[in-house]
């Protein structure tokens, strides 16, 4: 459901689409907590959050991002 290495944080990258799923609070590489809701095949909802306090790297653009969704990075 949720995958990070070297700088990058994937949602559900082998999840099966007809299947809904959500998780939340899980850890990533980096001190980022992750919760995230996938409906209908397509993430409907991501929340990454910063444990460090600090966001390294471009906020995701839409062309970065394969559907619009409900992102949001929370730095504290």
């Amino acid at each position: 459901m949720l995958q990070s290495w070297d700088g990058a944080i994937n949602i559900f990258p082998r999840w099966p689409k007809p299947k809904d799923a959500r998780f939340r609070n899980w850890r990533a590489q980096g001190t980022f907590i992750v919760s995230a809701v996938q409906k209908g095949g397509r993430i409907v909802e991501a929340e990454i959050l910063s444990e460090k306090g600090v966001f390294n790297g471009p906020v995701p653009t839409k062309s970065k991002i394969k559907h619009s969704i409900n992102l949001v990075f929370v730095v504290f």
